[in-house]
């Protein structure tokens, strides 16, 4: 289905248009049609009222010539009446068409449109023919200004004016109001959770209002419960953890025996794990939740050369894996160190995770944008997956399991701070084989 080009109101707009155009068209028709059968109504009574008046008039005057005959005022204005021979017929009216006949009247149309009554007289030699003035008879005398002279072009537009102004402010009052739900819903939806939209407008707009603002509460208190949640649990768990980490250290130090040394080992690893879990977690929460968006609140213009020279000597990278840096000297955004240190520190262990020899980092400019390039040479991830990897805690399969040391959160942090930059991310297949993450953050972000 092809889709026009054009806004929804400004098809009602045609659309009305449209519509009051063909009605006063219809109108128009119609109305012509009920005005020329008054007209000949209206002609048919005065034509035998001119008649009548013409015969008593000869009757009383038998010096008056029928040739010398004219209509009194002010019949003579509109009407002209005439005797004339029935021979002469053919020759006064050329242009005639047959109309209707009644008794002893016949009635005919000029090609002008005006009528013709041709009466036979009872001498049967003469007609008495009444017929309208013509415009060339009018020609030289005072005319009348009438409503149905008026131009049809001009009548049609000075309709389709009314009618236009009668329904342009109705309209633009509910675009408008459509306008304010759709920022609305734009506002909740860029985070904005305090956003609602005024109920106090146009059925059944404010049907729609007040559904959205239904949803909007339900989302906010639980995205509200999420956050007490989120910020909850850690706390709840550090404290036992710090307690099995307490007591693990006391056995330690009362005990010689190796198989149990292992086991403590084991249970300060799972500590160190669950302690980094919490923290991921708490970031993650803080990235995603517009509450907390405020702890990220300071923004200075950072040098990525240097940024990623001073976060790559932090990094303890495998000796197997050669680490590979092609970074544009002169690529500088201005945005949150936290954001970036998060996104540049998760690729890399990301990359470092599952590379077999070989990560490439590399920044460039390209279309107006920083791009910062993280690829390894490992196993890769599928088309298919492209988008999962980015749920938290969503594993693909055996070969990126906890096993590699992966907690599941790394690229899902990673988005959400790439997001909160107004950057985006995407992957592909590394030329090495294995995946590719692009970051694509604004110039003048």
């Amino acid at each position: 289905m092809i889709k026009l080009p054009l806004s929804l109101f400004s098809r009602l707009y045609l659309g009305v248009a449209f519509v009051i155009l063909c009605s006063v068209v219809v109108t128009r028709i119609a109305g012509e049609m009920v005005f020329k059968k008054e007209e000949f109504t209206h002609f048919s009574t005065t034509s035998e009222y001119i008649k009548e008046l013409a015969l008593q008039q000869v009757k009383e005057t038998p010096q008056l010539s029928l040739n010398d005959y004219e209509l009194p005022p002010p019949f003579t204005f509109y009407f002209s009446a005439k005797f004339i021979q029935q021979s002469q017929w053919s020759s006064f009216c050329q242009q005639c068409t047959f109309k209707a006949q009644t008794n002893n009247v016949e009635y005919f149309e000029l090609k002008e449109g005006e009528y013709v009554a041709r009466y036979l007289l009872d001498d049967g030699g003469y007609y008495l023919t009444v017929y309208e003035k013509t415009d060339e008879e009018h020609e030289g005398e005072i005319e009348e200004l009438h409503i149905e002279e008026l131009d049809h072009f001009l009548f049609l537009f000075l309709c389709l004016l009314l009618m236009s102004v009668s329904l342009y402010w109705p309209l633009k009052k509910m675009r408008q109001q459509i306008r304010g739900l759709n920022k609305a819903q734009k506002l909740f939806g860029a985070g904005d959770m305090s956003v609602r939209a005024s109920e106090d407008i146009l059925r059944p707009l404010d049907e729609i209002a007040t559904n959205f603002n239904q949803m909007a509460d339900a989302i906010d208190k639980s995205v509200k419960e999420r956050a007490v949640f989120a910020h909850a649990i850690p706390h709840e768990i550090r404290t036992p953890l710090s307690r099995i980490q307490l007591a693990a250290g006391v056995m330690r130090q009362q005990t010689s025996d190796e198989n149990i040394g292992v086991l403590l080992d084991d249970v300060d690893k799972y500590i160190f794990d669950i302690n980094e879990l919490i923290t991921q977690i708490v970031s993650y929460s803080k990235l995603t939740n517009t509450d907390s968006a405020e702890y990220y609140h300071h923004y200075e213009s950072i040098l990525l050369a240097d940024f990623i020279n001073a976060r790559m000597a932090l990094v303890d990278s495998p000796q197997e894996i050669l680490i590979q840096l092609n970074i544009c000297n002169e690529a500088q955004i201005t945005t949150n160190p936290v954001y970036l240190r998060l996104v540049i520190d998760n690729l890399i262990k990301n990359a470092l995770i599952y590379a077999k020899s070989q990560v490439n980092i590399a920044v460039f400019i390209e279309f107006n944008e920083v791009v910062l390039l993280v690829e390894d040479d490992g196993r890769g991830i599928e088309p298919e997956n492209y988008d999962t990897v980015f749920i938290p805690f969503a594993r693909l399969d055996s070969s990126r399991s906890r096993k590699t040391g992966g907690i599941g959160l790394g690229l899902s942090i990673t988005k959400a701070a790439t997001v909160n930059m107004r950057g985006r991310i995407t992957i592909e297949k590394s030329q090495r084989g294995g995946a590719a993450f692009k970051v694509r953050i604004p110039l003048d972000n």
